[in-house]
């Protein structure tokens, strides 16, 4: 079993498990009221109990996890008005983020958000939503790190890390994929010709179709 003191690739036991998880949680592989207890750490990652605390610790200071029932924590499941309060604020900071982007995305990333459309485009044929999920978030992430602001780059992966389980309700909805390849066609595009403002304008509209799509699918 590893111990609290052991250490992975970013600093302690800890440190990786809630690494994994928080990624987990970006890309949909968690759901909206699925259960994260100390015993499902340990039993996963086969570690102590003391690095598992710590993880949902993190986590819930996040707030990406929360107290569910039987005091156990879970992952957020969210309503209407919490949902358009999480869109709202990834419009803000993640529209400001591809408009800072615009003036320093490099050629090889630009080559690198080509790679995710197409890896996007043959899992949405394979029904691979596993693979969507994945490459539309390493398509996201890779504009917002462009950005060069590590402060604003943290707030936007804890924003993931809580709309990321919502994603996948999304999924179901008639035209949903092909709405946002298509907003994510326009950013790549804008991005290209150094379009700062158009850029911004389509992943704002990629961030409130889906917003909408998920909206569609929570309960009343």
């Amino acid at each position: 079993m590893l111990t609290a003191m052991e250490t992975g690739r970013n600093g302690t036991v800890h440190n990786r498990v809630y690494e994994t998880v928080r990624h987990e949680l970006m890309i949909g592989d968690l759901k909206p009221g699925q259960a994260v207890s100390i015993r499902y750490l340990v039993n996963r990652f086969n570690i102590s109990t003391t690095p598992a605390r710590q993880t949902i610790e993190r986590l819930r200071a996040d707030r990406v996890l929360v107290i569910g029932a039987n005091r156990t924590p879970t992952v957020p499941v969210l309503n209407r008005d919490g949902l358009y309060d999480l869109r709202d604020t990834r419009v803000a900071l993640e529209g400001l983020a591809t408009e800072k982007a615009s003036g320093y995305i490099s050629p090889s990333d630009l080559l690198k958000l080509d790679a995710h459309m197409d890896n996007m485009h043959r899992a949405i044929r394979a029904d691979n939503a596993d693979g969507y999920l994945l490459n539309n978030w390493s398509f996201h992430h890779i504009i917002y790190q462009s950005a060069h602001s590590p402060l604003m780059l943290g707030i936007i992966e804890t924003l993931w890390a809580r709309a990321g389980p919502l994603f996948r309700l999304a999924l179901p909805s008639k035209g949903h994929a092909a709405n946002s390849m298509a907003h994510h066609v326009r950013a790549l595009d804008a991005l290209k010709k150094g379009d700062a403002v158009a850029a911004r304008a389509a992943i704002e509209n990629d961030i409130k179709s889906a917003a909408e799509d998920i909206a569609h699918a929570l309960p009343d």
